[in-house]
């Protein structure tokens, strides 16, 4: 059965952004709108203790926080009963009609009736966190009625007689949009929703073999084994797709926010990393929890067995994994290497010389201005001592057990530039947006874009796209009642704080530079617990 597109929002993506996106919609969507988060993996992936948690594995769990409770208290519910009507509402807005751009927007319009919450930490460039009082509309007529986080429930009608809306979260790979569908690939049936396939529109599997909605989650894992298959997907990566069995899916929005993020770098990559045909299959698809703490145990085996690395790249991730390499193993030869003259360049050049002090400081080799031009086959995976070699630009070459690329990520913009190629940045591949983050391309304003994929001059941070999801939530919301100026996006100064090893980090801000050495092992990482 075709589902109803008149009162729906998908969300793509459920990191930082996309996370706050979906928290702050889950509270303040009007009722009658369904919400439908997708994401690849099973719990939310706190990527800025990744590298810390590859040294350190014994606290690898805590890197990845259920989605149920990143959700909380937005009324996101285990939901595996089959809808049998469509939810109506007495406002709705289809896409691209009906829909007043914001040629204009003030970044003042806070509704009238309001709540003051806490917002969840706000995660700093090492793990660390801080909370920050936000502003969440909660008028009578857009709050939603809180249900159970674990209740299995099916919409239903209120005394008053209103749908309650629905909040969906779904373990899945997005493999194509349109103008107002998202197609997609259950990756697994492991998550706090299991939505019936009434809901979406089932499409052919690779196989010619039509998704049955007669399939039961239990149906699905028996024909399926593990739970994964080998098949080719869009990011690259050769396992953790479902296809054959779970088919593809397809669900109609009127709104819908891309928050895909960028890929992450090997030495942390828990989708794609080098280590992972060696990790063998676990019974457990890519973008599991399991997989993910098994990714970052075999990373520590690698850095505790190896007697020397090299380093490639003098942004956070390099610096913060030599540092802490060095820390833990003090007898390892450490070297990094660096394009740049300066580390970190957009930051003050008192960072620069701080991060550098501390470097020699631990007895690491920092070479500067020098780019890798020759790379080992395979330089992620050791194999017979010092048979990893690279050439510079100089001429230099270096040889290690192991060489660690961490030059950088890219945006996962690869769906938005085969739907719409104009709307992404020819420079960076990300989407160009509005300061409302909405696209760019007139008569698409129903699309949001934020986080590292959304082209909007500001440093790529989890806290930066946790501003974005907040003001990118409120605007849809705006857009579907019809009422105010939306809201921009002001771009602020870079930000970041660096670990040093497990005691030491350098922070820049407003402030200026400052050195700090009130470091813990884990980050605090249970801050978004």
């Amino acid at each position: 059965m075709k589902q109803d597109s008149e009162h729906t929002v998908v969300i793509l993506g459920a990191a930082y952004g996309g996370r706050r996106c979906a928290q702050t919609l889950a509270q303040i969507l009007p009722p009658g709108w369904r919400l439908v988060v997708i994401d690849r993996n099973t719990h939310f992936n706190h990527a800025y203790v990744f590298p810390r948690y590859t040294v350190l594995s014994v606290h690898a769990p805590k890197a990845f926080v259920p989605y149920i409770k990143s959700f909380l208290p937005g009324p996101f519910v285990v939901q595996s009963t089959q809808l049998t009507q469509p939810i109506h509402s007495t406002q709705s807005t289809r896409p691209g009609q009906n829909i007043t751009p914001a040629t204009q927007p003030t970044s003042n319009t806070s509704p009238t009736k309001s709540e003051r919450l806490t917002s969840p930490p706000t995660p700093q460039a090492d793990g660390t966190s801080t909370s920050t009082p936000v502003k969440v509309d909660t008028s009578p007529s857009t709050h939603s009625t809180p249900t159970s986080p674990t209740k299995e429930t099916r919409t239903e009608e209120n005394t008053q007689g209103e749908r309650r809306e629905e909040r969906i979260w779904i373990h899945g790979l997005v493999t194509s949009l349109t103008r107002d569908t998202v197609t997609f690939t259950r990756l697994s049936t492991n998550g706090p929703s299991y939505p019936s396939s009434d809901l979406f529109s089932p499409t052919h599997s690779t196989n010619s073999h039509p998704r049955s909605s007669s399939l039961s989650k239990n149906n699905i894992i028996a024909q399926n084994g593990n739970g994964h298959c080998n098949t080719k997907n869009i990011d690259g990566s050769d396992e953790g797709i479902c296809r054959e069995v779970l088919g593809e899916e397809t669900i109609h929005f009127d709104y819908i926010v891309y928050a895909l993020g960028a890929t992450l770098p090997g030495p942390v990559d828990v989708w794609g990393g080098e280590l992972h045909p060696q990790i063998g299959h676990q019974n457990q698809p890519l973008g599991h929890k399991i997989r993910g703490v098994r990714f970052m145990v075999a990373q520590a085996e690698v850095y505790k067995k190896v007697k020397s690395v090299i380093v490639v790249g003098g942004g956070a991730l390099g610096i913060q994994t030599a540092t802490d390499i060095k820390d833990v193993y003090p007898d390892k030869e450490v070297t990094l290497v660096h394009s740049r003259a300066q580390l970190l360049p957009i930051y003050p050049m008192e960072m620069h010389e701080g991060i550098l002090q501390n470097l020699i400081k631990m007895n690491i080799q920092v070479i500067l201005s020098e780019r890798v031009i020759e790379w080992p086959l395979h330089p992620g995976i050791p194999s017979t001592p010092n048979s990893k070699t690279i050439r510079t630009t100089s001429g230099r070459t270096l040889t290690s057990d192991l060489v660690l690329v961490c030059t950088g990520q890219k945006p996962a913009t690869t769906l938005m530039s085969s739907l719409l190629p104009e709307s992404v940045d020819e420079k960076t591949r990300r989407i160009r947006v509005r300061p409302t983050m909405q696209l760019e391309r007139i008569g698409w304003e129903n699309w949001f874009a934020i986080g590292d994929c959304a082209e909007t001059g500001s440093i790529q941070a989890g806290h930066v796209a946790w501003g974005q999801g907040m003001i990118a939530a409120r605007n849809v919301v705006r857009l579907i009642k019809k009422e105010g100026d939306l809201e921009v996006y002001e771009k602020h100064g870079p930000a970041i704080k660096v670990t040093l090893g497990l005691n030491n980090a350098i922070i820049s801000n407003s402030d200026g530079v400052r050195e700090t050495g009130e470091g813990v092992e884990d980050l605090h990482a249970d801050m978004l617990w």
